[in-house]
């Protein structure tokens, strides 16, 4: 089948007739819809197939446009996929075009031919191998006959991936590989049975393979034999030692054992592991001219061996003299940036070789599998002691991470040229080389039993203390931490330091640090005090006359629901007998009807109040042997009443002279006791009415009383104060036969006059036994001011002008007091307090001790909010704040540097020499005090702050304590 490349990318309708062929005649059932017209569904999104395909086009096609994931992006997005889904659906995007276009592009570009559907044509020498890169079946895989395309066969991107084309060569078994395979008792056959076909490469006419294939390809497609998976061909390759087959099969291997880590195990490639350190160990004729190889004969401690041994011999069991060798060796390769292709070529096959033994020690199996084969351990150390050149760096950095997951399992030898290397790493300056080369040191011999001993050098141990004071490197602090954990738990290795280093200058104070590193600020919030609600009130407030009459404007039953919001407030955990409520229904409105049936009915009375507020209920609650018991649930008494409009009712509890009994209904007497009063209307007023009355009774009123008329509060400037009436006749001014003019009254005066009306006082009705009290003070000459005010405001103005003298200022500010002059009585008279009882020279600090007992300034435009009911004192809180390190949620247990930290001054601690301080510290009762007695407060302050190791500071603080009488508490 002959497709034209430039006409399907041109025309929709050829490509669909060209995609719906393909699949057809690859004789296979596609999964999916061929319907191109809506397109294809990727990640709820729908992309045009074409497009893709052209997309895909114009970055070289499938191989050479998946070297770079962001090729996939653009070709998604010119797809259809939205620009901010592209990169997250682009690898979708990719397996949809593996799965549906790859066989139409390959077709297209002249790879592969289909034929068409029928029986598949017998394998022939001119039949390529599968290229197929299945997961790894158990090698080899028995025979079977071809079939053209099963529905079980791979998918076509892994089918027809030119970097796995090969050509037909002869069948071909290397004599190393036999030679191996019959040794080492390989039941595998040295040659492979040929394996499936799955396609027909077409060489009838000129490859139109992509030019970056093009070298590459011509080097592996002649290289490995026929038959069997690319598994097995690869790992035959490896084996047989031949450069073509061994570059080959490195090269599939690679991918391989990155891919496929969980299923790619040495178990089931016998002798796979030795090829790849024989091809890594090849490093050494190309650095050093010889020829590293093992020696499978003799064991390294029998004595015919070490006489017999050449120098290149690497010792099955382990080669304990290899730093030795190695150092006698003469470095023959030369750090040049320019090298011929033979060298280029060996040394990128020994990092491929390296990087798939570091891939397969990612799965635990491998990994383990590696103490078997003693080879290993040489390698990494032949590895690691290469010069210090740039290009061996990647090659070092895959031997330590194949080393980190290897070694868990290594005995630690008394003269370990391995671990000694590792510790050599300890000095570099590469960071990576150094994380691995401290985690090699840490996980050495982990899973192994018994106590690992090793020790550091002077300038070693010096170094990666050094580390610890990079705190923007936890993972680097954290190894070095690993490390010294196990160091101290030898009491050897602590005299060591003890005797070499000044720990509590040096060391141990940058641990005691380190107990709040990664620490994150938390606070805990604990009750120590309930919060003390007040009962609700034990009387019920009568409203003042002025809120009756306001009541009286209305009618039966609004005036009863007017009235119970005037005197109760909601309260969900309130409730009052019906009785009381009752009673005080009745007294409020007692002296203002006369006509009793004017009241509502008990029954629809009770109805009413309820229905007044959104939570009362009436209810009856049996009490056993008491009886019944009516109550209305859900509300309680008003502190102090309230008007119609919602406002309180303030009572002026100002102590002033006693007034005649009949005065308390006639207007108030408004001769001013100061010189310093204004004048103004009201003024004249009070002048004209004041002409009229008796001498003695003007001035019984003056003295008995120290009432200011509102007038005077809104004054608009100072003026001298008013002459009497018997100085005006003889002053050198208009002299008025027939008496003064009439006053003008001013329209507001009669309502502000009734504001300041005295009333007989606030009265309540008691609950306990429904009687009628009122507040009065028990005085022979002193009664309570008892005017009532609903707005803040004039209420301040009432007692700072009136009572106290202070006249208000013509820019509407009270403060500072001390602007006003002559004030006649600066003392507090407010109902039972006694703290200013006699004159105080200060006026601010008397004025703001009166404005205490005030109410505060409200809005008189919005009725203020119904609060609930009052407390004592509300809950009371204390907040903890600590620094908490991390720890486990589930189990509690600390974890991290800090945790790592404090079990170090604990092993420390615990391994010290049992023998008396010598030294500086000689004549110090222990070394526990000797080397922590400095830092004990600071260890008791972060256990206080710190709650994570809490329990575990303070026993490390008592171990300190004991260690004067020479014992401490195990961990």
């Amino acid at each position: 089948m002959a497709i034209d490349g430039a006409q399907l990318k041109a025309d929709f309708l050829y490509f669909k007739s060209c995609l719906r062929s393909v699949h057809l005649q690859t004789g296979g059932e596609p999964n999916w819809s061929l319907g191109l017209s809506a397109g294809w569904s990727v990640g709820g999104r729908r992309i045009n197939p074409h497009e893709l395909l052209k997309a895909v086009a114009a970055r070289g096609g499938y191989h050479r446009a998946s070297l770079d994931k962001r090729n996939w992006w653009g070709a998604a997005k010119e797809a259809g996929i939205p620009e901010g889904l592209a990169g997250t659906l682009s690898y979708q995007v990719k397996k949809v075009y593996q799965e549906r276009l790859l066989d139409l592009e390959l077709l297209a570009t002249g790879l592969v031919t289909v034929p068409a559907a029928g029986p598949a044509p017998p394998p022939s020498s001119s039949s390529a191998p599968s290229s197929s890169f299945p997961p790894p079946p158990p090698p080899p895989p028995p025979p079977q006959q071809p079939s053209p395309l099963p529905p079980s066969s791979p998918s076509p991107s892994l089918l027809f991936s030119p970097s796995l084309l090969l050509s037909p060569s002869s069948r071909m078994a290397t004599p190393a590989a036999e030679a191996a395979s019959e040794t080492r008792g390989d039941s595998r056959s040295p040659t492979p049975d040929p394996g499936e076909p799955s396609i027909i490469i077409d060489r009838t006419g000129e490859s139109k393979l992509p030019a970056f294939y093009a070298t590459r390809l011509t080097a592996i497609t002649d290289s490995l034999a026929q038959g069997g998976d690319i598994y097995h061909r690869s790992y035959m390759g490896v084996r047989s030692r031949i450069p073509e087959e061994v570059e080959a099969g490195l090269y599939h291997l690679v991918r391989a054992s990155d891919v496929y880590q969980q299923t790619f195990l040495f178990e089931d490639y016998p002798f796979l592991l030795e090829a790849l350190l024989q091809e890594v160990l090849n490093v050494g004729q190309i650095v050093y001219g010889i020829s590293w190889e093992a020696n499978y004969d003799y064991m390294y401690f029998d004595e015919e061996y070490k006489q017999n041994a050449r120098f290149d011999d690497l010792c099955a069991e382990g080669t304990f003299d290899l730093l030795d060798r190695i150092r006698r060796l003469r470095i023959i390769f030369s750090d040049v940036d320019v090298r011929d292709d033979e060298t280029e070529t060996k040394l990128r096959m020994v990092n491929e070789a390296a990087l798939i033994l570091r891939n397969m020690c990612q799965v635990d199996i491998n990994a383990n599998f590696l103490d078997i084969v003693n080879l290993a351990r040489d390698t990494a150390t032949i590895v690691l002691n290469l010069p210090n050149f740039s290009i061996f760096t990647e090659v070092k950095n895959h031997m330590l991470e194949m080393v980190v997951e290897a070694c868990l399992w290594w005995p630690l030898w008394k003269v370990d040229p391995l671990f000694i290397t590792l510790l050599e790493y300890l000095h570099s300056n590469d960071r990576f080389q150094l994380l691995c080369a401290l985690k090699a040191l840490v996980m050495f011999s982990y899973e192994l039993e018994g106590v690992k001993k090793f020790g550091l050098a002077k300038t070693t141990f010096e170094t990666i203390t050094r580390y610890l004071l990079l705190d923007n490197d936890p993972e680097l602090v954290s190894a070095v931490l690993d490390l010294l954990y196990q160091y101290v738990c030898e009491p050897e290795n602590v005299e060591f330091i003890l005797n070499n280093f000044d720990l509590p200058t040096t060391l141990i104070p940058r641990l005691v640090t380190l107990l709040l590193y990664d620490a994150e600020p938390q606070h805990q919030v604990r009750v120590y005090g309930g919060e003390q609600i007040c009962p609700p009130p034990s009387r019920i407030a009568i409203p003042p006359k002025r809120c009756v009459k306001d009541l009286l404007e209305y009618q039966e039953p609004e005036r009863t629901s007017r009235w119970a919001q005037s005197v109760f407030v909601e309260d969900s955990e309130g409730e009052i007998a019906q009785r009381a409520v009752w009673v005080a229904y009745q007294q409020t409105f007692a002296d203002s009807l006369s006509d009793r049936p004017a009241l509502l009915a008990a029954p629809e009375f009770i109805n009413t109040v309820t229905h007044a507020f959104a939570i009362a209920r009436a209810r009856v609650i049996n009490e056993g042997e008491n009886g019944q018991k009516f109550v209305i649930q859900g509300i309680r008494p008003r502190e102090v009443s309230r008007d119609i409009n919602g406002f309180p009712y303030w009572y002026c509890m100002w102590r002033v002279p006693k007034q005649p009994e009949s005065s308390l209904g006639a207007p108030p007497p408004v001769s001013p006791p100061t010189a310093d009063a204004g004048q103004g209307q009201a003024s004249s007023m009070a002048d004209g009415h004041n002409a009229t009355m008796p001498r003695t009774q003007t001035t019984t009123a003056a003295t008995s009383s120290n009432y200011r008329p509102p007038t005077v509060e809104d004054e608009p400037t100072e003026q001298q104060a008013p002459a009497r009436v018997w100085e005006r006749t003889t002053a050198p001014a208009d002299f008025y036969t027939f008496g003064p003019p009439p006053a003008v009254r001013d329209p507001n005066f009669n309502k502000r006059l009734a504001d300041e009306t005295p009333v007989p006082g606030p009265q309540w009705l008691e609950l306990s036994d429904l009687s009628l009290t009122t507040q009065t003070l028990d005085h022979p000459e002193l009664e309570y001011c008892n005017r009532v005010w609903t707005d803040p405001e004039k209420f301040r103005k009432h007692v700072l002008c009136v009572h106290m003298g202070i006249r208000n200022a013509t820019d509407g500010n009270w403060y500072p007091f001390d602007r006003f002059k002559k004030v006649p009585d600066p003392v507090c008279h407010w109902d039972k307090c006694e703290e200013f009882n006699t004159k105080v020279d200060d006026l601010n600090y008397i004025a703001a001790h009166v404005s205490g007992h005030l109410p505060p300034i409200i809005d008189m435009d919005n009725p203020p909010l119904e609060r609930d009911r009052p407390f004592y004192y509300p809950k009371r809180f204390i907040t903890w704040k600590f620094l908490a390190t991390p720890y486990d949620p589930d189990t509690k247990e600390p974890y991290g540097i800090a945790y790592k930290s404090l079990l170090i001054l604990r092993n420390i601690l615990q391994n010290v020499p049992k023998y008396k301080p010598n030294g500086r510290f000689e004549g110090t009762e222990s070394w526990g005090v000797a080397l922590y007695y400095s830092q004990r407060a600071k260890l008791l302050e972060l256990a206080d702050t710190n709650p994570t190791l809490r329990k575990e500071l303070f026993d490390f603080v008592n171990d300190i304590d004991n260690s004067r009488w020479g014992f401490v508490f195990e961990l």
